[in-house]
């Protein structure tokens, strides 16, 4: 009856897209934005789509236009772990932690946020050399082991985080347990 009914558009690719169905998704998110191109939602949902796709790069691109509307971001929590993990896969650890930080702030219990962070610190200090991003890297994922304890990947970056910082006993054991948890 209305083919451009916004909230109808951005409900149908939803659904498609919690059923992984992109091909079906996009083309009613890509509707939604053209009848409203302002709409944080619209372009969180598209960029959950390039997400899906592995196309992070256009991911980012998506979610960057809904973070100016604040209401919007701080009310869905998750939209700050997706721009975060996009970031990150497009090489982005210094502003990827900063949307993580964000997220972890909004959601503390979570352990995928602290997770995310710790690894988004952990790879920042390998490469700039930084013992205080180091130590953050080591507060985030033990936090994120408090909450998820057999998660083989944050041993591991916490044993190269240890080894860092010239903790080798501490680094041996996360090791040994990444190499017990891992598939």
């Amino acid at each position: 009856m209305d083919p451009d009914h916004f909230f109808t558009l951005i409900d149908i690719g939803k659904l498609y897209l919690t059923k992984q169905d992109l091909p079906r998704s996009v083309p009613y998110l890509e509707r939604a934005i053209r009848v409203d191109p302002a709409s944080a939602r619209a372009h969180h949902l598209r960029g959950l789509a390039y997400q899906a796709a592995g196309d992070n790069s256009q991911a980012a691109l998506e979610y960057r236009k809904a973070l100016p509307d604040a209401q919007y971001t701080r009310s869905v929590p998750t939209y700050y772990l997706n721009f975060g993990t996009s970031l990150m896969q497009i090489d982005l650890y210094a502003e990827a932690a900063q949307m993580l930080e964000q997220f972890a702030r909004l959601a503390p219990n979570d352990f995928e946020g602290h997770f995310q962070l710790g690894a988004a610190y952990e790879i920042q200090s390998e490469r700039t050399l930084d013992d205080s991003l180091t130590r953050r890297a080591v507060e985030e994922l033990k936090l994120a082991l408090s909450i998820q304890p057999n998660h083989a990947m944050a041993h591991y970056y916490l044993s190269k985080a240890y080894r860092r910082l010239e903790q080798y006993e501490l680094a041996d054991a996360e090791f040994e347990l990444y190499e017990r948890l891992s598939p």
